[in-house]
């Protein structure tokens, strides 16, 4: 994949300074990132909306999906 970028864009110096070695490993931070970010405002907006459950819904469901035994 090409991406173009203005003239006046540095990447290359704003990974080095991010601390990464490759301007891919940069790019494929910001994007694991940003989906992130769309996961927490997904969350944020059902807060709003509402659309919660208790704890122990979440937890009871948690456990049993990934074949952990009752808290203790």
């Amino acid at each position: 994949m090409q991406i173009n970028l203005p003239d006046s864009t540095d990447v290359q110096s704003q990974a080095v300074a991010a601390g990464f070695a490759s301007v891919d490993e940069y790019v494929f931070s910001l994007i694991e990132r940003d989906k992130e970010r769309v996961a927490i405002q997904v969350g944020l907006d059902a807060l709003r909306d509402g659309r919660t459950r208790s704890f122990d819904d979440f937890d009871a469901e948690f456990r049993k999906d990934n074949g952990i035994g009752p808290a203790v």
